[in-house]
């Protein structure tokens, strides 16, 4: 679910849970403290929410700052500060996964966010701990999808288009986050020879006439 751009699941109300629960073993230890009465049990129970919540909020933690980047990215693509992007979760996203389980992203006409798959967020996790410059071709593939996706969320569905607009963009798009401009101008390169002529057929690009076209 997205609540004013930000993803929220189940662990994000685990999460909120915990720290209410938190919160009130502090003041039940405080109080039996000061009134000198057995605090030893409360004291264990405050460490082992405090356990619970460092797991839980590591991961949606990790969850949130994806989506984070993701999201940038999005809206950089867009133009517009009301769009959003999303990791899929294992639980809240389970009925989306089966319907679009062999796409690596998708969005629902309408919708101003996309979903991107546990795949695709693991390769931009991993290029987001890099120094940014460079890519590996599953990182700087993942970085196109997500820009694919945003596409559709501008509202363009179809694919061979959306394929055209994402790739014309990335050079530009990823330069402002950090990548090197001659890296990524090299994989735009690489994406047309090698990428786009083993896509589905929808997915397919005339490079050629869409150069004739601009010269005309």
């Amino acid at each position: 679910m997205i609540i004013a751009g930000v993803d929220v699941g189940i662990l994000t109300a685990i999460c909120a849970l915990l720290f209410i629960a938190i919160v009130w073993s502090i003041v039940k230890l405080i109080r039996r403290i000061v009134k000198k009465r057995d605090w030893q049990y409360h004291a264990i129970v405050l460490v082992l929410l405090l356990v619970l919540f460092g797991v839980a909020g590591y991961f949606e933690g990790k969850q949130q700052y994806i989506n984070y980047w993701a999201s940038e990215i999005t809206r950089a693509v867009v133009g517009r500060d009301d769009v959003s992007a999303k990791c899929v979760r294992a639980l809240g996203d389970s009925l989306d996964v089966n319907q679009y389980g062999p796409y690596v992203g998708w969005v629902k006409p309408g919708d101003n966010y996309s979903k991107l798959d546990r795949t695709t967020c693991k390769r931009f996790q991993e290029w987001l701990a890099t120094d940014r410059k460079t890519a590996t071709n599953d990182q700087a593939y993942a970085l196109h999808t997500i820009m694919h996706e945003a596409i559709h969320v501008a509202g363009e569905f179809n694919e061979s288009e959306t394929e055209y607009k994402s790739i014309i963009l990335y050079e530009d798009i990823m330069v402002k986050f950090g990548m090197d401009r001659e890296f990524a101008r090299n994989y735009v390169e690489h994406f047309k020879k090698n990428i786009t002529p083993r896509l589905p057929e929808q997915y397919h690009v005339d490079w050629a006439a869409k150069e004739n076209a601009k010269q005309e």
